[in-house]
């Protein structure tokens, strides 16, 4: 399933599943926030943030 995100560090809205989002919400909660049903991320780049946890899950495994 997918829900709109909104990445204030690309300036767009973009459409990401919501196991991604969950992913970087686990690790990162006070800079993603659900507002009238869209995600918003400040804490920089949301998929850079999700790369770097991906790669380190990647490690643990």
């Amino acid at each position: 399933m997918q829900s709109p995100l909104f990445c204030h560090h690309c300036r767009k809205q973009f459409s990401v599943s919501l196991e991604d989002i969950r992913r970087v919400q686990r690790f990162d909660p006070e800079h993603l926030i659900l507002a009238a049903g869209v995600y918003s991320y400040s804490g920089g780049c949301f998929f850079k943030r999700l790369g770097r946890l991906k790669a380190l899950e990647r490690q643990r495994s």
